[in-house]
């Protein structure tokens, strides 16, 4: 199996993302075997997938596979469906409705961007008017996340759950000196039995990517797609896995000498004190391909693949 290891996969994407969904469509119609991996929470996953013509098999998002959601067919969820109290007054709007007991606004329910009515998540106030509480719903019809406030509005605490209320993952912020949150500690719940601790998104997310390989058989492919993001979770897979680093830029930063320049940092490690634990790095064009392995001593193998792959 191949896997295209991304941060996201949005209704407007960048090179990135087009060139895995090219890459995606190419392997369907050859029968290979391939899906993209995204790490972010995302309720319109999928309904973003459709758009772009491709089905749950094709995709894996982390908390779908902690949540064991990956698959998972709901109902639409409208204002009507959700368990508020009888003698609340619900208003009307398209994009969001308030809901009130007499005078006081008790939450506000916003819609899913393209919806008519699908509820994407509902925000509660306390007397004071400040929001304490999010409730994000999955675009398939379930309570996903409940994400909790303090009084200075930044958020303390999350919680994530499955379609039946069971919760798998929480998580815990502090405040940094610039007074926003900073997460300090992710808790995955009674994973095969017991309960794991990571420190942060990033610990989880590589725990995921090994987690995934061996849900395959390990020996599967890992390509690092967006860089920033992917390099050190894939680099840091402690299972049997071959990894490749996909370069969508060229290795040196804007303005510096292609030839000579000094090469992008988050590229130092993978072609040097790391690249035993690489197989490959991926450009685009055999002129990068050329500059860049003398500029790494050949320290890496390094492979011409077109960023756009046609579909033949």
């Amino acid at each position: 199996m191949y896997f295209f290891v991304n941060q996201y996969l949005l209704s407007s994407n960048s090179s990135v993302e087009h060139a895995e969904l090219k890459r995606l469509a190419l392997f369907k119609k050859h029968g290979g075997k391939a899906k993209l991996v995204t790490r972010d929470f995302d309720l319109v996953l999928h309904d973003t997938i459709k758009k772009f013509g491709l089905t749950n098999d094709q995709i894996v998002n982390m908390y779908d596979f902690f949540a064991n959601t990956t698959d998972y067919q709901g109902e639409k969820l409208h204002t009507e469906d959700l368990p508020l109290p009888i003698d609340y007054q619900v208003g009307t709007g398209n994009n969001y409705r308030e809901v009130k007991d007499g005078d006081r606004l008790v939450c506000e329910v916003h819609f899913a961007a393209g919806t008519i009515g699908q509820v994407n998540h509902v925000d509660y106030f306390d007397l004071a008017g400040n929001m304490t509480l999010r409730q994000q719903y999955d675009i398939r019809g379930f309570k996903a996340a409940d994400e909790f406030f303090g009084e200075d509005g930044q958020e303390y605490y999350a919680r994530y759950y499955r379609p039946n209320g069971e919760t798998y993952l929480e998580r815990y912020f502090v405040k940094s000196v610039e007074n926003t949150p900073i997460n300090s500690l992710n808790v995955l719940r009674n994973y095969q039995g017991q309960d794991r601790f990571f420190d942060s998104l990033e610990d989880l997310f590589i725990f995921f990517l090994d987690e995934l390989n061996k849900a395959n058989g390990e020996d599967n492919v890992f390509i690092a797609d967006r860089p920033a993001v992917a390099i050190k979770p894939v680099q840091s897979m402690m299972t049997k896995a071959k990894k490749f680093l996909w370069l969508p830029m060229n290795q040196v930063n804007d303005g510096q000498n292609l030839i000579n320049g000094p090469l992008n940092p988050m590229l130092q490690g993978p072609v040097t004190t790391d690249a035993d634990k690489w197989d490959g790095v991926i450009v685009m064009t055999a002129k990068q391909a050329e500059i860049l392995q003398q500029q790494i001593h050949n320290a890496v193998p390094i492979y011409v693949i077109n960023g756009t792959p046609r579909s033949c």
